[in-house]
C-alpha cells in the first residue's frame, strides 16, 4: 500500500480531513474493521443519504455534498471517496462511461485499495457494491479541475466524433 498513501490525502473536492467528514465517517465505520465490508457500507450510506439525485450543479465538494445531499455520480463519488479516506481507505476516482438506455454516458464512480495491490470498485450514485460490466473506464486519480474538464472534454470530443462504438452486445443471464 505503500504507493496509495496519497490517495488518503484531502484534496479540493475530496475534503477528508474536514471535521464533519472526519466525524461522519466516525459514525458510519463503527466497530467495522474489515476495509472492504466498511467501504461498501459507506458507498451504500451515501446512496441513501443523497436524498435528491439531480444533475443541477457542474461539481460539488464532498462537504457541500454532504450538507445539501443532492448530486449525480460526480457528489456520490468525491463525498463516498472524502469518506473512506476519513476512515482510513485509500480511494480513487474511477471516471469513464457508463452504457445505459442503447448510450454511452459520462460517469463517476470509486475504488478503494482495501489490500495490497488489490482495488476494489464501487458505484454510490447507482447503489452498487460491485459495478456491472456497463461501467467503462478511461481514468483514475484524484479529482481536481483541471483534470476533470480535460477528461470531460476529451470524452465529449470522442462521443462527438464517433470514435466510440458499440459493435454488438450479448446480454446472457
Amino acid at each position: 500500500m505503500d504507493g496509495a498513501h496519497h490517495y488518503l490525502n484531502g484534496t479540493f473536492y475530496i475534503q477528508s480531513d474536514h471535521p464533519t467528514i472526519r466525524q461522519t465517517a466516525a459514525m458510519i465505520k463503527g466497530h467495522e474493521d474489515n476495509a472492504l465490508r466498511l467501504f461498501r457500507k459507506i458507498a451504500m450510506w451515501v446512496f441513501n443519504t443523497i436524498e435528491d439525485k439531480d444533475y443541477s450543479t457542474y461539481i460539488a465538494s464532498a462537504l457541500e455534498t454532504l450538507r445539501r445531499k443532492q448530486g449525480d455520480c460526480t457528489e456520490h463519488a468525491v463525498l463516498t471517496a472524502a469518506l473512506a479516506r476519513a476512515a482510513g481507505i485509500p480511494t480513487r476516482i474511477a471516471a469513464g462511461l457508463y452504457y445505459a438506455e442503447e448510450r454511452f454516458s459520462y460517469h463517476m464512480w470509486v475504488e478503494a485499495l482495501v489490500a495490497e495491490n488489490l482495488w476494489v470498485a464501487v458505484d454510490p450514485a447507482m447503489g452498487q457494491i460491485e459495478p456491472d460490466a456497463l461501467h467503462l473506464k478511461l481514468f483514475h486519480g484524484d479529482l481536481d479541475y483541471n483534470t476533470h474538464t480535460s477528461l470531460t472534454w476529451t470524452l465529449i470530443q470522442s462521443l462527438k466524433s464517433g470514435d466510440i462504438k458499440i459493435v454488438e452486445i450479448n446480454k446472457t443471464f
